[in-house]
């Protein structure tokens, strides 16, 4: 007997209809309160940026390098795909550790700071998308 519910967490189509569909996904509980998803953190990109790249934001992400580490994952030479990427609290902290990251964001404030997070680094690199995910067609761009 094959289990169906396993199928589907591999079926492309299911994954789409529930971003689109399901009312109780973030960015539609968003829209339907008047608030754009692609430029929510507009306003609050530096406090925000802040907070990631504080010293607990640093531990905490630290923590989770650590823990994926542990899991056997290999950083150095690996591409990472980062969606809502914000200022890189992530993006960053896995091009520190040698990995090629494309990051994908839609707030103009939030990109020029992840510019400037990512300056500098030296063993992996960051390259910013700057386009809603759902709208990004894999087959016609080379990620």
């Amino acid at each position: 007997m094959i289990n169906t519910m396993s199928n589907e967490l591999f079926d492309a189509v299911v994954w789409e209809k529930a971003w689109k569909e399901d009312s109780n996904t973030g960015v539609n509980k968003m829209k339907r309160a008047g608030i754009d998803p692609a430029h929510s953190l507009d306003s609050s990109a530096k406090s925000f940026n802040q907070e990631v790249f504080s010293e607990e934001g640093r531990r905490r992400a630290r923590r989770i390098m650590n823990w994926l580490r542990d899991q056997g994952v290999e950083f150095s030479g690996s591409s990472v795909l980062d969606i809502g990427a914000a200022s890189g609290g992530f993006s960053v902290p896995f091009a520190e550790r040698g990995a090629d990251v494309t990051a994908v964001e839609t707030s103009r404030p939030l990109i020029e700071l992840l510019h400037q997070n990512s300056s500098g680094l030296t063993n992996g690199t960051v390259k910013v998308v700057h386009e809603p995910f759902e709208n990004i067609d894999l087959e016609a761009r080379s990620l």
